[in-house]
């Protein structure tokens, strides 16, 4: 009786501790990129999209209740309406970032968090639409953009994490052949694991 309770503080305190070190993070989820508006020279109106399917890949470390990621998403946007006509446009976002992570409750089970980073998007339009006055052309071009993100990791094993989270990016002005896209900014939800070395 005397070792059972010489030992059963130390096993206690070892269950609240966080591991520590690398971890591998892989996830899935949908992003809507929200309409973009078309200059009153060109007639106005709005660009929609309909939303798209969301990856991620990316390595982190977690240090408690501090990670910090480098990360890559990409989301595909289909085009809905540009001016209330159909389109068949369609384009891609593809983003490296890098992300600070603050987790509250850090050794506990259930660990709620808040993001926030900066990254480099490579915007990829493509296919054309033109009806007169408006042409819009396919192209590519590479812009800074933001990221906030939250969420709940789950603490499934000692090397496995599921989590939820949603995130909000905000991009930089684009031009795609001379047309340039201001107030850009998408939203989204994913779904994913973090695997720890």
């Amino acid at each position: 009786i005397a070792c059972s309770t010489l030992f059963a503080p130390s096993s206690i305190a070892g269950e609240g501790e966080k591991q520590k070190g690398f971890y591998f993070n892989l996830g899935a989820g949908y992003g809507q990129l929200l309409d973009i508006p078309i200059p009153h020279a060109q007639n106005g109106g709005r660009i929609k999209h309909d939303s798209g399917f969301s990856g991620d890949v990316g390595v982190g470390y977690d240090f408690g209740s501090i990670r910090t990621e480098l990360g890559y998403n990409t989301v595909s946007s289909e085009v809905s309406t540009i001016q209330n006509k159909s389109s068949t446009m369609e384009a891609e976002f593809s983003t490296i970032q890098f992300t600070t992570f603050y987790d509250f409750r850090a050794n506990k089970k259930w660990q709620p968090y808040v993001g926030a980073g900066i990254g480099s998007t490579e915007v990829n339009v493509k296919s054309s639409y033109t009806a007169a006055p408006l042409s819009l052309s396919s192209g590519k071009d590479t812009i800074t953009s933001g990221v906030l993100k939250g969420g709940v990791t789950y603490n499934m094993s000692e090397r496995i994490d599921v989590y939820g989270e949603a995130w909000w990016n905000i991009y930089d002005v684009f031009i795609i052949e001379g047309n340039s896209y201001i107030d850009a900014a998408m939203g989204g939800t994913t779904l994913g694991a973090r695997i720890k070395f």
